[in-house]
């Protein structure tokens, strides 16, 4: 990887019920209709070692996981101890999930990248159960934002 940022944007999640499947695709609808590139990752249908190459080359993502047993998805977990070996610099990242009883994965991802030197913008996005219209909404409206700054 080339270490350049290129304006683009990764939305990086795994999912159990297809929850935050479909908040990961409504945010990139958003970041499309930003005008910025996007590439959506499946943590258990892609291979890690393509995703870490574009996110090494991109300014912004976003990571998503739906809350089991009150933390993270354990692929997420995973991932991320991958991750945080790799140290990236100059990265913004943000944070989505879906919850059924009691939200504890946005919680971790937050304090498993909170001593690293990535930047977190925009407010986390957490759906209770499935998303609604309006949750979905406001999941396309945090993709035009992350679309917007990695163009800025």
């Amino acid at each position: 990887a080339s270490g350049t940022s290129e304006q683009k944007v990764l939305v990086i999640y795994d999912t159990m019920w297809g929850s935050t499947e479909m908040m990961a695709k409504a945010i990139a609808e958003g970041v499309r209709a930003s005008g910025t590139e996007v590439v959506l990752f499946h943590l258990r249908k892609n291979d890690w070692s393509m995703l870490i190459r574009e996110l090494m080359e991109c300014r912004v993502f976003a990571l998503g996981s739906p809350t089991m047993h009150n933390g993270m998805f354990f692929t997420m977990g995973g991932f991320l101890t991958y991750l945080k070996g790799l140290r990236p610099k100059d990265k913004k990242v943000s944070f989505f999930g879906s919850y059924g009883w009691g939200g504890g994965a946005i919680r971790q991802m937050e304090e498993a990248l909170k001593n690293t030197k990535m930047e977190f913008v925009e407010d986390p996005f957490k759906v209770k159960f499935r998303p609604e219209r309006q949750d979905l909404e406001g999941c396309r409206q945090l993709g035009i934002k992350l679309g917007e700054i990695a163009r800025s």
